[in-house]
């Protein structure tokens, strides 16, 4: 059976399965395990993620609730493929030609893209004092999205793109929960030359022919961290940008091939910028997010994002790796320079097929706004009919954890620190990228290339319930049906799940319950719990012997838990917290900025707003055993923001008839 035929019976199995699909809207496209995210592009993470971008570190959700959080927003890279003096099937020349993908596969994209998990990770389920219940929403398994516990990584995503000059890409992605590796992805990249020129692997439309001075493209529309706060300190504050593109590979006994954005100082921008210190005006005017993402000097921009090439085959004859490639490296402005000509692309990214790397960037100025992508050049090569290639890529993002930015950030701003103190915190992030990206290449070519895997952490428990109770909130979980699980690690956050989340626990693999009594009551926690090896089964040679742990993302909870005082007998106690209520200062109730919450309600009560002029606005029924009931968010009945002024509340038991009425201030 020849090369094609084996290639085409996989793509047709592929094929025929997603027609039959019931499409779900599951993360099909999202390597969200460890803390590298990157979404491919084509379905929405539950986020409200779209687009091919990086996400670092994992947890830091872009939401219309919650703006920000992500450390590293580049685009993820986009594979081109160039071919110069092209002769198509018609005997019709093109001096720079780039393939296309067929219409059918822009119209019907879904049967192109499969994801593979480790473990399927069932929904955590969070139950309020009323004993309602509220799962996370999860991945859901079908066609496009299927279980596979022999896999090589802990998420695996292969994509098929079909172009018609009868060239199929085959790309497979990696993803790991070890925490040694969960800081990269790895792309293998498999071009093969069919003959198929539309979306139909089951039929054959020409017959493959030999292509020659075939060029492939790897670049990012961005590469640098989100920048400038995030878009509190933005492009629009200042009228300039800082994040600077480099490569490292060029010169001979140079180990590793890898262009990367980092952020720098804004010359232009009176001070010391680099790492953009959250400014601190914005801690205390109107401006200041009440969900508390960032603190005054927080270092936002600290850490390096990178892609390298970690194999190139010399050629369809030699699979070897080819140490001269990239032959091209650059940066600008990908989107105007090169107008999306074929002809000004091929020149812009490479270099009209003279050798030739991008120069270190000029830290004394500011690059240029359209100086922000960055792209890699590999080729000549020639692929006759059945020839494949293969290349492999890693994408990083490394630097420092956000509670160090904030400890750096605020000594830098109190004065503790120097300018150059802080500069150089922030410029080790340079070495520790180069070590993820040299763990990569480890891990290509002596595990993943031969079919093995690193060493696994193992699987997330399931079936995570976490229950509010009084005084307390109570966690239980299914046992990890790994062998190796020494302990179990719980993680909690407080006020919003977004963000890093706390170790407060750790309990031996015999016990799957825990109660968390170290808390306030009346706010909002959100948990995860993982399972950790005793490290006996890690032979990875740069952490021999050090435990694993599974994802704190699988079964991390998405909806509040909240312990609570028991409800009272009476109504005599009622207050309202906080009163005044004032949207502009950070909230009482941490993370939750539009809360209202009524204290010290007997179990079964009624509870109705009014304004002065003695209009109702809210009702809000109350029955549970706490002495709780929370307003948030604060619309009326009508889904309306009350004004600001002067509201009378009034509380009727239910089962006493006893009524309670008081006063509060809302300030807006």
């Amino acid at each position: 059976m020849t090369l094609k035929k084996l290639i085409l019976i996989g793509i047709f199995t592929l094929f025929i399965m997603s027609l039959n699909a019931d499409i779900v809207k599951a993360q099909r496209d999202v390597l969200h395990v460890g803390t590298l995210w990157e979404m491919l592009g084509y379905s929405r993470h539950p986020s409200g993620y779209r687009e091919k971008w990086l996400r670092w570190p994992g947890g830091h959700e872009d939401t219309p609730r919650v703006p920000g959080g992500m450390r590293t927003c580049s685009t993820g890279p986009q594979l081109v493929i160039l071919i110069k003096d092209y002769v198509d099937f018609y005997d019709d020349e093109y001096p720079f030609y780039e393939p296309s993908s067929p219409i059918d596969c822009l119209i019907l994209p879904d049967y192109e893209v499969t994801k593979y998990v480790r473990s399927h990770i069932t929904s955590t389920t969070v139950i309020d004092p009323a004993g309602n219940r509220q799962s996370n929403i999860i991945e859901q398994l079908g066609y496009n999205l299927r279980e596979d516990p022999n896999i090589l990584s802990d998420e695996k995503i292969i994509e098929y793109n079909f172009f018609s000059n009868g060239m199929i890409e085959k790309s497979t992605y990696y993803a790991w929960a070890n925490q040694f590796h969960d800081d990269y992805i790895i792309r293998v990249v498999t071009l093969y030359n069919t003959g198929n020129t539309d979306c139909d692997p089951t039929t054959i439309e020409e017959d493959a022919k030999r292509i020659d001075n075939i060029y492939v493209g790897y670049f990012s529309m961005i590469l640098h961290p989100c920048g400038k706060g995030d878009g509190q300190a933005s492009y629009d504050d200042t009228g300039t940008l800082d994040g600077y593109i480099d490569f490292y590979g060029n010169e001979s006994g140079d180990s590793l091939r890898i262009m990367y954005g980092f952020d720098g100082d804004d010359p232009e921008v009176p001070g010391d910028d680099r790492g953009d210190p959250f400014p601190e005006r914005y801690d205390d005017d109107d401006n200041y997010d009440p969900k508390d993402l960032y603190s005054a000097g927080e270092l936002i921009s600290a850490m390096y994002a990178g892609y390298g090439l970690i194999h190139a085959d010399t050629s369809p004859d030699d699979r070897t790796d080819d140490i001269t490639q990239p032959f091209s490296t650059g940066r600008g402005d990908w989107s105007t320079a090169a107008g999306w000509l074929r002809e000004d692309k091929y020149i812009y990214i490479f270099n009209n097929g003279e050798p030739e790397h991008m120069v270190p960037p000029d830290l004394s100025r500011p690059p240029a706004r359209n100086n922000q992508s960055a792209w890699m050049g590999m080729g000549p090569y020639s692929m006759g009919p059945d020839d494949s290639l293969k290349f492999v890529f890693v994408h990083a993002v490394n630097g420092p954890t956000v509670e160090k930015c904030k400890e750096i950030g605020a000594k830098w701003l109190a004065g503790e620190i120097t300018d150059e103190e802080k500069n150089a915190f922030i410029s080790g992030s340079r070495d520790s990228l180069f070590k993820v990206v040299g763990r990569a290449k480890w891990n290509w070519q002596d595990r993943l290339s031969k079919g093995l895997s690193i060493p696994m952490a193992p699987v997330p428990p399931k079936n995570f319930v976490v229950e509010s109770k009084k005084q307390m909130i109570q966690l239980k979980w299914d046992p990890s049906p790994s062998p190796n699980v020494d302990k179990y690690r719980i993680y909690r956050k407080e006020g919003d799940y977004h963000g890093d989340m706390q170790l407060i626990a750790e309990l031996p693999a015999s016990q799957t319950e825990y109660e968390d009594e170290n808390i306030n009551l009346g706010v909002a926690y959100y948990y995860s719990v993982t399972a950790a090896s005793d490290g006996s089964e890690n032979d990875d040679p740069a952490n021999y012997g050090q435990p694993l742990e599974s994802s704190r993302f699988y079964n991390r909870s998405t909806y509040p838990a909240r312990a609570y005082r028991g409800s009272l007998e009476n109504l005599n106690t009622v207050r309202v917290v906080p009163n005044p209520f004032n949207l502009a200062q950070a909230s009482k109730w941490p993370g939750e900025w539009d809360r209202i919450t009524f204290t010290n309600l007997t179990s079964d009560c009624t509870i109705r707003v009014f304004n002065v002029a003695g209009d109702h606005i809210k009702t809000l029924r109350h029955k549970d055993d706490s002495a709780y009931e929370h307003w948030s968010p604060i619309l009326t009945d009508e889904n309306l923001f009350p004004n600001a002024g002067i509201y009378v509340y009034h509380i009727k038991d239910n089962n006493t008839g006893e009524t309670a009425h008081g006063k509060f201030v809302i300030i807006r």
